[in-house]
């Protein structure tokens, strides 16, 4: 472990001992072996070191080899001659890296870099890869356009390389140029400065020269052969501008007609001529000649004898071989001498482009039918031709020579003709003249000048409503006298019947897209059409009526759920109330309605009637106090099979008339006298008149009141309430028994009536006390009495209304039809049987209140107390005349005052239960 420690010391001093250091150098190539290049130990700074010993790397450092170091001075030395161009080529910098180290004995150590630049000299020349070079350049091709050849090479560098590119001779179509590349080579451009004429000068022989930038400049040279390759540029010519030649008609056929030439300045296949006829020339010429594509020999190809031309002039063309080929022209003029008389030839075109005339049914006179041309190789008379047509519907016209057009004469109708034969008949002027007829049928083409028929303008079907949907209507058929497209007939149905129909396009089929409802429409029309297919097409037009057959489908219906009817009670019956209507959108027997009143389930039989044409009858007089009001169930029944039936209800109200007379409660036969204490207060209620009346309205109000005047002066009565008021303040010659007559009556306008005895006792004050006991024993017993019958009179009627709903009930479930309302059922919409109340007091006429003043009136002291006392004796009938009175005096005086006592406090008990919400009024 302390050996290593050492070893780490050693290692570490060794490294601080040794110092890195940088020396440069210069040296031209080609320096020979053993020349001083410098002194290492005095360029690094190491002179001063002590006996240093100086080594080479060579491991590592490649350019070692060709350097050596002295160990003891430190001179670094060439070992061999270096060539730059070989170590460095097509570099720009050439610098060879060396690392020298100089050691002492003591151990210091020093490391030195040592960059030896080489430089280059101009020792090399600029060579081409090849010394001569052949280009074949185009005559055609353009000025400054250049061909690149591999420039010259030289392995000096900078401005030894190669510099610049001359041709030497001055009359040369070309120049040159360079680009040069980062390693030192460089492209050399020949460039064309001038046209090239291979015709002229067909080859060049140019010498190029590389110079480079030395002083003085080193050269290479290479030799460019070029030759001017030939291009299409010339154009054959003919021997002559036009050829001239007469021949006969009967030269045989693949006889030479002419012979002609031409000649090409270029080469190869460019000056190749061959021969040919012009394609744009007209077709005879190709049937008559034909020539030979070498030699330029024209031949006659058949006989002239019949159908030639007196003058043919031929087009003729020459053209090389080309990749381009350049073509030249000339004429043939061929006359030909006529020696045969020839038959007119009829050359007939019909404008249809084909075989057989076509021509529209409204041509017009002088539409043109065919073209006729008419051809005669004769010359002179026999060749002067004349034609004519055979027909009365069409007629031949002049055009130009030798030709003539067929037009329309007469006015064409297809539908009643539809061919004709026309025929050409044409004559030459020779002796004897040479005749040539030629026929061409003539067909009339349809116009479309008849629209489409319907076998019927009106057609009409019956459909039961509520049909099936997509059912078959009926078809419709129609005609067109036109024959093809226009013949060709669609089937369609106006634009708002789409939704409702459907129409087969090439049967006529008619269907049904819909279910009908007579209710709604009972006759639908539309339109159905019928097109041809014509360019401008035609349409015929139909009517379509679908008669919509009622079915039963729709029950009567009544406008009103309920019907009210008012009748008056008593009427006698039979009477017509009124009558009800119901509506059925059906028609016919479908539509008719009968009406029918509907039972109950009880049988129980209304006292109407309801007759099948809706008239509604009283059938039985009325009681208004039994049955207020009626509710019926009506049916209204069509005549159709199956009949159908729809429902309402009538109301019926009965009126009430003046039919009940008040009936006095109180006063009455069982009580009818009260008992009033001396010191009673002005204006205090003592007893309050109650009655009823069976009526309802006015003639259930009532009004109290008393013919008595004896009565008045101490006593007044309120109409509206029946109180019974004390009028002034009693006295002691008030005491006794007073006995009046009391009246009630209703507010109808003939008013009925009741009449009743009121007894009223004034008695002494001391009386009332002594009965106060009884009084107060009497009122408890009553108000027992009365909670007793309330509680049975609310069972009763619980019991009642349990009974009533269960008949309800089952009425119900049995669809019951018959509803008689009572008079006590209250019903707000129908009738109130409650009577209006009077808020004035009525006193009857001749009533004088004189110059009385009446105060409020207090009914907190009003004693009305009915009599309960069994052993008390029935109070005796007073007569109401006082002379009467006399022999009564003997009655206990004692017994009456207590009879008295009890009769009034029965009827102020009375008066607390019937008054206990009536508010306080003022007289």
């Amino acid at each position: 472990m302390k050996l290593l420690r050492i070893q780490c010391w050693c290692l570490m001093l060794l490294v601080l001992q040794v110092h890195a250091l940088e020396v440069t150098y210069n040296l031209e190539e080609e320096t020979k072996r053993g020349v001083l290049v410098g002194n290492v130990a005095e360029d690094a700074g190491l002179s001063n070191v002590n006996s240093p010993t100086f080594s080479l790397f060579q491991a590592g450092y490649p350019a070692a080899k060709w350097f050596s170091i002295t160990e003891d001075l430190g001179e670094l030395h060439t070992n061999a001659t270096i060539d730059r161009d070989t170590i460095c080529e097509f570099q720009d910098q050439c610098v060879l890296n060396l690392v020298a180290v100089a050691s002492t004995e003591d151990g210091d150590f020093h490391k030195i870099k040592i960059y030896v630049n080489i430089i280059d000299i101009n020792d090399n020349s600029p060579t081409f890869s090849k010394s001569v070079v052949s280009l074949q350049i185009s005559e055609d091709t353009a000025i400054n356009f250049s061909y690149s050849l591999e420039g010259a090479v030289d392995l000096d560098t900078g401005n030894n390389s190669v510099e610049r590119y001359e041709i030497p001779s001055h009359d040369s179509p070309f120049h040159t140029a360079a680009d040069k590349f980062s390693d030192g080579r460089s492209m050399l451009k020949l460039i064309l400065k001038q046209t090239l004429d291979r015709e002229t000068h067909p080859s060049y022989l140019i010498q190029v020269v590389a110079y480079d930038g030395g002083t003085p400049p080193k050269t290479g040279s290479m030799t460019v052969n070029i030759t001017v390759g030939d291009i299409n540029d010339n154009y054959p010519i003919f021997s002559k501008p036009s050829y001239n030649v007469t021949i006969m008609d009967d030269l045989p056929v693949e006889s030479v007609v002419v012979k002609t030439f031409a000649s090409d300045k270029d080469e190869g296949i460019n000056g190749e001529v061959q021969y040919r006829l012009d394609p744009r020339q007209t077709e005879d010429i190709f049937q008559i000649f034909h020539m030979n594509s070498t030699t330029g020999e024209i031949y006659l190809k058949e006989s002239l004898i019949s159908g030639s031309r007196e003058n043919y002039n031929i087009l003729i063309e020459a053209t090389d071989l080309g990749n381009q080929p350049l073509i030249s022209k000339s004429q043939v003029f061929v006359r030909v001498q006529d020696n045969h008389n020839n038959f007119p030839v009829i050359n007939v075109n019909v404008l249809s482009g084909s075989d057989t005339a076509e021509v529209s049914e409204h041509a017009s006179q002088g539409t043109v039918v065919a073209h006729v041309a008419v051809k005669d190789p004769d010359t002179g008379a026999n060749g002067l031709v004349t034609c004519d047509v055979i027909s009365d519907y069409f007629k031949i016209q002049k055009f130009e020579e030798n030709e003539y057009k067929v037009v329309v004469f007469a006015s064409l109708n297809r539908e009643m003709r539809d061919n004709y034969e026309v025929t050409v008949n044409c004559r030459d002027a020779g002796s004897p003249p040479r005749e040539t007829n030629f026929t061409f049928p003539v067909i009339v083409v349809d116009e479309n000048d008849n629209p489409p028929r319907f076998e019927r303008q009106t057609y009409n079907a019956n459909i039961l409503e509520n049909n099936d949907i997509d059912i078959s209507l009926l078809a419709v058929s129609a005609t067109d006298d036109d024959i093809g497209v226009n013949a060709d007939l669609r089937y369609s149905v106006s634009e708002e019947a789409q939704n409702l129909a459907s129409i087969d396009a090439l049967s006529g089929s008619l269907r049904l897209k819909i279910a009908l409802d007579r209710e709604q429409h009972s006759q639908i029309s539309f339109y159905v059409y019928a097109t041809d297919s014509g360019d401008v097409p035609l349409t015929g037009t139909a009517t379509i009526n679908i008669i919509v057959k009622d079915a039963n489908d729709n029950a009567p219906t009544y406008p009103d759920k309920i019907s009210t009817f008012v009748v008056t009670e008593n009427i006698a019956a039979p009477r017509v109330i009124g009558t009800v209507s119901a509506f059925d959108k059906d028609e016919g027997i479908n539509s008719e309605v009968r009406h029918y009143l509907m039972t109950s389930n009880t049988g129980e039989l209304p006292p109407f009637e309801v007759k099948e044409n809706g008239t509604v009858l009283v059938t039985r007089s009325l009681d208004r106090e039994t049955v207020a009001l009626y509710e019926l169930q009506i049916m209204a029944m069509d005549r159709g099979s199956p009949a159908k039936t729809g429902y309402s209800f009538i109301k019926i109200l009965v009126e009430d008339t003046n039919d009940n007379k008040p009936i006095f409660i109180f006063p009455s036969e069982a009580n009818r006298s009260i008992t009033v204490p001396l010191s009673t207060a002005q204006n205090t209620v003592v007893a309050t008149l109650t009655a009823s009346d069976g009526d309802t309205d006015v003639n259930a109000q009532l009004r109290y009141y008393t013919d008595d005047q004896n009565m008045t002066e101490t006593f007044v009565i309120n109409s509206a309430t029946g109180e019974v008021i004390v009028a002034r303040a009693l006295d002691s010659d008030d005491l006794g028994l007073y006995v009046f007559k009391v009246k009630v009556q209703d507010w109808s306008s003939n008013p009925l009536s009741a009449e009743e005895t009121l007894l009223i006792n004034v008695i002494a004050d001391s009386v009332a006390d002594e009965s106060s006991f009884s009084r107060y024993y009497v009122i408890a017993i009553s108000m027992s009495t009365v909670t007793v019958v309330l509680a049975i009179v609310i069972i009763v009627a619980i019991c009642l209304l349990r009974k009533e709903d269960s008949k309800r009930k089952r009425y119900d479930s049995a669809r019951s039809t018959v509803a008689i309302v009572s008079k006590d059922v209250e019903d707000p919409d129908c009738y109130d049987n409650s009577p209006p109340v009077h808020k004035e007091v009525f006193y009857p006429p001749g009533y004088d209140l004189g110059n009385r003043q009446f105060f409020p009136i207090d009914r907190s002291i009003s004693v009305q107390i009915p009599p309960t006392i069994p052993e008390a004796d029935p109070l005796p009938k007073v007569p109401s005349d006082p002379s009467l009175w006399e022999g009564c005096e003997s009655v206990n005086e004692n017994e009456r005052n207590r009879n008295q006592l009890m009769t009034l406090q029965y009827h102020q008990s009375l008066m607390r239960i019937q008054s206990i919400k009536r508010s306080n009024s003022t007289i």
